[in-house]
């Protein structure tokens, strides 16, 4: 398939051309994801990069990002990862960032047939944007 739009997501829109997704923010904190995916990607090691898809270029203030272009994990095999813990290991690091991604089938998919993250936005910038609502709320939960 040349072209897809893909809406489903809270934050960002993706336009799939040919081999390129573009990553396009439906509001500020659209433009907050895409700027922390290129400083996740910027700060990641050879090894964590494996395991992301390939951001090709951003766009400043996180007005667009350029990825490639994966094949959707299905439902089903979502699933299947998540019985076996077969996601690829983020390897945390002491003092490092805490891993970027959650274990959506939307969120994964296949980039020359090796399973990537395809939404990896750098909690820490995320939770800076949010501010303190996610620090009261963190400290009322049980």
């Amino acid at each position: 398939m040349i072209f897809a739009l893909h809406t489903a997501g809270t934050t960002r829109i993706t336009v799939c051309i040919g081999p390129y997704a573009l990553k396009l923010p439906r509001s500020l904190r659209g433009l907050a994801a895409n700027y922390g995916e290129r400083i996740e990607w910027n700060r990641a090691t050879p090894e964590r990069r494996a395991i992301m898809c390939p951001l090709l270029w951003s766009a400043p203030y996180g007005l667009f990002n350029i990825m490639r272009r994966a094949e959707p994990l299905t439902r089903e095999e979502q699933l299947v990862l998540l019985d076996a813990h077969a996601f690829p290991d983020w390897d945390y690091m002491p003092g490092g960032p805490s891993e970027p991604f959650e274990y959506k089938e939307s969120d994964w998919g296949y980039v020359d047939g090796r399973l990537v993250a395809l939404d990896y936005p750098a909690k820490d910038v995320m939770l800076k944007w949010d501010g303190d609502d996610i620090a009261a709320r963190a400290a009322l939960s049980p």
